[in-house]
């Protein structure tokens, strides 16, 4: 058997990446719709002010239940059951 030579793959230059990265940004720009985009924005908007509302609602209750807990356990009082009138 012969030893077959091969030739390294030219390693692509700083110049060549930056080029390749341009073409592949520019297919994708042109690829764009404005309706889609108007579309994201608009869902953006809703969706941010929806989520952060949720976790500070969420984060809201767990404090109160934590701060009702440690009065209870601080007080010694009897912790009252759901209709508010000393049921446990």
């Amino acid at each position: 058997m012969q030893a077959v030579e091969t030739t390294p793959a030219p390693v692509p230059t700083l110049g060549d990446r930056i080029t390749a990265f341009g073409g592949r940004v520019e297919a994708r720009a042109t690829q764009v719709r404005p309706g889609r985009m108007l579309l994201l924005a608009l869902a953006m908007v809703l969706f941010a002010p929806g989520w952060l509302v949720g976790i500070v609602w969420v984060a809201l209750r767990w404090a109160l239940a934590a701060v009702a807990e440690g009065f209870v356990t601080a007080t010694g009082q009897p912790e009252r059951g759901p209709a508010g009138r000393g049921e446990a």
